[in-house]
């Protein structure tokens, strides 16, 4: 694409994702031009780092741009979106995971072009932002095809990968994603708490058990599923398995719960992976059953 053809670009938000997609798309080439934040420090600090980038207030920020971001916290969308005088030659993106178009009704209401740009990406903090996005999915949404095909040419330029998403799937989409990555920020606080219990450290817990779970999700990236599953459940170890639960019943009743809730789910995979047979699997069933209430 020739350079000369791209959008200027301007970010209305600082954070984390602000910080980085600026970064990211002004490495790729992108002129991105202005940034806007709630505090003219942060705009400062963003724009600093980006050769065409001026620090401005949101709507003369909005105004300098083709393509304006809304990189704020979902709530603040339609808001944010209110207090800019949008123009009908203008695209604006948000970039949440789950927002509707119609957070972006203040815009549409000018005539301007709506579109979602969500990268399936954890974020640093402002000051570490990243240039690049190499191998993450972006879900692109947009009410125009012009539209949708500058993000996803935006997705690509940034090492990312782009899907097109529906905005009535985007619920589905989000909770998939929010139970691969925050809900495994959950699972190694679980793990480390059970390890509390017999004194060890929660920095040392952690500390043994990061290689573990990177090395699943190397056997996720290298066989898939359900092959890169191991462990007492997908080897119909049922001694193993009656132990942890004795043992976490006493612990604590909710850890106890998950892990059953957790166990029901992976036997699934165990079955469909072919490493439990049916008479193992009904074994292990009759463990996983929540045991009766003692109110």
């Amino acid at each position: 694409m020739d350079p000369s053809s791209d959008p200027r670009i301007a970010f209305i938000g600082a954070g984390r994702a602000g910080a980085s997609l600026a970064a990211s798309l002004c490495a790729a080439g992108y002129p991105v031009v202005a940034i806007a934040s709630r505090t003219m420090a942060s705009a400062e600090r963003v724009a600093a780092a980006l050769p065409q980038a001026r620090p401005l207030a949101a709507p003369a920020a909005a105004a300098a741009g083709d393509l304006v971001f809304l990189t704020v916290p979902d709530d603040a969308l339609p808001g944010v979106a209110s207090e800019i005088p949008w123009r009908s030659d203008q695209s604006v993106v948000h970039c949440s995971g789950i927002a509707a178009m119609t957070a972006l009704a203040a815009a549409d209401e000018r005539g301007a072009r709506l579109g979602a740009f969500h990268p399936l990406w954890s974020f640093p903090p402002a000051e570490h932002a990243v240039a690049r996005l190499d191998g993450a999915t972006i879900a692109v949404e947009a009410t125009d095809d012009a539209l949708r095909e500058t993000l996803i040419e935006a997705a690509r330029r940034i090492g990312g990968h782009a899907i097109t998403l529906a905005g009535r799937h985007r619920a589905l989409y989000h909770a998939g994603a929010a139970i691969a990555s925050n809900f495994l920020v959950s699972l190694a606080e679980l793990a480390c708490e059970t390890w509390q219990a017999f004194g060890a450290e929660r920095e040392a817990a952690l500390r043994a058990l990061l290689p573990l779970m990177q090395g699943t999700l190397a056997n996720l990236t290298a066989v898939g599923l359900p092959a890169a599953l191991t462990g007492p459940i997908a080897r119909g170890d049922e001694g193993t398995v009656a132990a942890h639960l004795a043992a976490l019943d006493r612990l604590d009743a909710e850890a106890a719960s998950l892990y059953r809730a957790l166990a029901r789910r992976t036997l699934r995979i165990a079955r469909d992976g072919g490493t439990v047979d049916a008479d193992q699997a009904r074994r292990l069933e009759r463990l996983f059953a929540e045991p009766p209430s003692k109110e």
